[in-house]
């Protein structure tokens, strides 16, 4: 499993706690990637041979990058996934409930400066189906209420792997989609 942008390595920490599961993060910054014991590299040039993971997580990691580097980031994930490997993705939703009542007041998607790209489910899962993957799950978190990216994404990873059944939601907080990558 590839953590892409893995930060203080949380999810990987998290991870270990499961058996069978090889775990590799990334993060462009050396500080991050030093403290968690993972790899300096880019979203956007991932360092390793296609087909080489069965999965790739990309948590709060393509609202930091232009449309155009998430587009990269999609090609290059698709390249170091084995066929029907699994990309899970959790981001801020643009349809966040409290974003579309709370007009005039700060929105936390807004509040973080290096956010410069926004998706809503319908735009992510085109945007995953143009770059060769199929979304086979999409869910949000509570309304109103800010999941931690971690907890959220780890209840996508779960509840994939262990088939709990999550309703297709259009707004809350955050969002993580599960995709496959077809056959290549």
């Amino acid at each position: 499993m590839l953590d892409v942008g893995c930060g203080l390595g949380e999810i990987g920490r998290a991870l270990e706690l499961i058996e069978n599961i090889r775990y590799h993060g990334i993060d462009i910054s050396f500080y991050a990637a030093k403290f968690a014991k993972h790899t300096v590299a880019s979203a956007i040039a991932l360092p390793f041979r296609g087909g080489s993971f069965e999965a790739v997580i990309a948590s709060e990691l393509i609202e930091h990058l232009s449309l155009a580097n998430v587009r990269v980031f999609l090609a290059e994930s698709n390249r170091v996934l084995k066929t029907c490997g699994y990309l899970f993705i959790f981001t801020p939703n643009w349809w966040d409930v409290v974003r579309l009542l709370a007009v005039g007041h700060p929105w936390h998607g807004y509040e973080d400066k290096t956010h410069v790209t926004f998706f809503n489910p319908i735009s992510l899962i085109r945007l995953l189906e143009s770059a060769g993957f199929l979304v086979t799950e999409c869910f949000t978190g509570a309304l109103g209420l800010r999941q931690g990216s971690v907890g959220s994404l780890l209840t996508g990873i779960m509840g994939h792997f262990f088939k709990h059944v999550y309703p297709f939601k259009l707004v809350g907080t955050g969002m993580t989609l599960v995709a496959v990558k077809q056959s290549t």
